[in-house]
């Protein structure tokens, strides 16, 4: 069997697949977390996102059970016991199950629940 040879006249240019310098994703910010009759209403500054399964947002240190959209930027979560006054929301890193239209995730933070 003959031995092929490679034919390519000019070199690759590697600089057109360099990925080291993306683009970074626009991540949403929480504006407002508030309690609304035993589930917890979510605010964002993002205008589009995608839900694709249930956040591990932890109220104090429990995630939640159900999650639903209410608006283009609003969504609700709902845990097994209603939240009380005092307790806090923690947002992971990068939860692969919130997206921004762009790409992003929510900003990792850690607050109060409004009353």
């Amino acid at each position: 069997m003959a031995r092929r040879t490679n034919r390519r006249t000019k070199p690759r240019d590697r600089r057109a697949r360099d990925t080291s310098k993306a683009t970074p994703r626009p991540n949403a910010d929480v504006t407002s977390a508030q309690e609304v009759e035993g589930q917890i209403h979510f605010t964002l500054n993002a205008d589009a996102f995608y839900v694709g399964g249930v956040p591990a947002i932890l109220l104090g240190s429990t995630p939640p059970i159900a999650v639903s959209a209410i608006t283009q930027n609003s969504f609700k979560l709902v845990w097994a016991a209603p939240p009380v006054e005092g307790m806090s929301i923690t947002i992971p890193q990068d939860d692969p199950a919130f997206r921004t239209r762009g790409g992003g995730y929510i900003a990792a933070t850690s607050m109060p629940v409004e009353f």
